[in-house]
């Protein structure tokens, strides 16, 4: 097995850092359930080659045939999980390299930065289960099937058009212009999708999500993005995440002694002067929608898309629910709802991605960052970020070619991107966030509102997780008023059925898959010592129990707090 020094250093009476002991609970753990005959349901996201000629990869030589994407030891790459989840955690270098995964990628970092004890257990678990102790419902099977590592990359020599065609994407020609134009053949290759814990993270989480709101999953086929980048605007479409989807996500990785809370100021983006801001920061952070009912709802706000036209089942429920808040009690018409919300300054469809964060939330958010065992992520502007050391200050998109605006008129830059904030020099003014992998600064001008319209600036909404308790204070809108309803009344909750599931998914990627899913093969709840017994009598290193997969969950958590308790 693999071998680490104490945590107490020369000094048998110090105390002993947790993060050390937690390291060392990562080792004895990969190496136990080993042992005991136990496979990584994730270990198809552990092969990754090792340099652009694509013939080697980061595994036991031997142990994995990249040609025929077989393991003859499934436990052969894991060395590099173990390197992969403590560089990635320990370093706070998650990487969402060219996907959509900022949302995901950007929960992982703030878990590894406030709890990195947290961080080491879930990613262990992760590998060895292909889920958590915490996630409402489980990831999708097929991302299992996934080799993300070892997908063919372009050749370092090719031309502009061999990798991405005659008419390039702008995907594709940014990443040919910044990572294969001149790469050497013996350095590390730039992956599209990147191998081991984050993207392990990304799939679990982003499907689990999908299949807890529709009842069904994503779509199967085209969930890694080409080398061609031909199918990266769908993919990332899927890949994307709201508000409500990163509270979703915090859920899924810590108990219910902490809290996962959404902080927004939305009144000045309220369309509604009768819809009260509580249940507005609900509607607005965009709860239980995916890509499909997503582009209903934008239908259907902006005027393109007749209500009595709308189809899917979660937007639907939206209107519905929405409309209720608005007049749960019944004694407005469609027509009046729809005449106040259209005096509104910024329209329903674009309000939640206006920013509106004034320089006090902010501040308030920094407190929080600050505190040990808390983590914020923002919402915001990407632009900003990537402007370089003196970055324009966001204004109304006019004529479309302000900053950040991309063209977009009668609106303002739309939040795009998910961070972390790490911390703040309030003094000095200067803001600090992570994201892209590594550290950016931005000045108060650039992220706050204008005082006056409480508009503008970059930052939309933050979601804050922290110790409470078991104190939970979920978002609950106002509802309508028994026996009122306004057009949706006979709309079903999309996962009671197989159909109404199919209806809320639609299709994407030219197909739909309605199967029931299930989680990768596991064995009922047993007597612990009984499973390991049976799990070491018949484990080899040529046919270990790929069915052990929840007494696998059990001995993550059974072993990693031994080694934790231990003197």
């Amino acid at each position: 097995g693999t071998s680490f020094p104490t945590c107490a250093g020369e000094d048998p009476d110090a105390d002993v850092d947790n993060t050390c002991k937690a390291v060392q609970a990562l080792i004895a753990a990969f190496d136990e359930l080993k042992g005991m005959g136990c496979a990584p349901i994730f270990r198809n996201y552990l092969p990754a080659w090792t340099d652009w000629y694509q013939n080697s990869t980061a595994c036991v030589p031997g142990s994995f045939d990249p040609e025929t994407k077989e393991f003859s030891d499934p436990n052969g790459c894991n060395a590099f999980a173990v390197c992969d989840i403590l560089t990635t955690v320990l370093t706070l270098s998650a990487n969402q390299a060219r996907t959509g995964t900022c949302g995901t990628t950007a929960m992982l970092t703030v878990l590894s930065r406030s709890g990195p004890v947290r961080a080491l257990q879930l990613a262990t678990e992760l590998v060895w289960t292909g889920t958590t102790r915490f996630l409402q419902t489980d990831p999708c099977p097929y991302i299992y099937d996934f080799f993300p590592g070892v997908q063919p990359l372009p050749d370092p020599g090719a031309s502009l058009e061999d990798v991405c065609g005659a008419i390039p994407t702008g995907d594709c020609k940014t990443y040919y212009n910044i990572f294969i134009e001149g790469a050497s053949a013996e350095s590390t290759p730039a992956f599209i999708q990147t191998p081991g814990i984050e993207f392990m993270f990304t799939e679990a989480f982003a499907t689990s999500y999908f299949q807890d709101v529709t009842g069904g999953c994503t779509p199967e086929g085209s969930q890694l993005i080409k080398p061609d980048f031909s199918n990266s605007a769908a993919v990332q479409a899927y890949q994307s995440v709201t508000t409500y989807a990163l509270q979703y996500i915090c859920k899924g990785m810590v108990d219910d002694d902490y809290t996962c809370g959404i902080v927004s100021n939305v009144g000045p983006v309220n369309p509604w002067k009768s819809l009260d801001n509580k249940s507005a920061k609900f509607w607005l952070s965009w709860p239980n929608m995916v890509p499909q009912s997503n582009n209903e709802l934008d239908a259907a706000f902006n005027g393109t898309l007749p209500f009595g036209e709308v189809t899917n089942v979660l937007t639907q429920r939206f209107i519905e629910g929405l409309f209720c808040s608005v007049n749960p009690s019944g004694s407005l018409t469609i027509s009046d709802i729809l005449g106040e919300g259209a005096q509104a300054s910024v329209p329903m469809g674009n309000a939640p991605g206006v920013p509106t964060t004034t320089e006090s939330i902010l501040n308030e958010m920094c407190a929080e960052a600050d505190v040990n065992e808390q983590g914020v992520v923002v919402r915001l502007v990407a632009g900003p970020l990537g402007a370089g050391p003196s970055p324009d200050i966001p204004k109304p998109c006019v004529t479309g070619g302000e900053p950040y605006c991309d063209g977009a008129t009668g609106t303002f830059p739309f939040c795009n991107h998910a961070v972390v904030l790490l911390g703040c020099d309030i003094p000095n003014n200067i803001y600090r966030f992570w994201t892209w992998g590594g550290v950016r600064t931005l000045p108060k001008e650039v992220l706050v509102a204008d005082e006056t319209t409480g508009i503008g600036g970059s930052i939309c909404s933050f979601m804050v997780g922290k110790p409470s308790g078991g104190n939970q204070a979920p978002l609950q809108p106002t509802p309508c008023d028994p026996g009122v309803c306004h057009l949706y009344c006979d709309v079903h909750d999309p996962k009671e059925t197989e159909a109404v599931a199919s209806e809320a998914i639609g299709t994407g990627f030219g197909g739909t898959s309605t199967a029931t899913p299930a989680k990768p093969e596991m064995d009922s709840d047993v007597d612990t010592s009984e499973a390991i017994e049976k799990d070491n009598a018949g484990a080899t290193s040529e046919s270990p129990n790929f069915g052990s997969g929840r007494r696998c969950l059990l001995y993550v958590a059974t072993i990693l707090f031994g080694v934790l308790l231990a003197v």
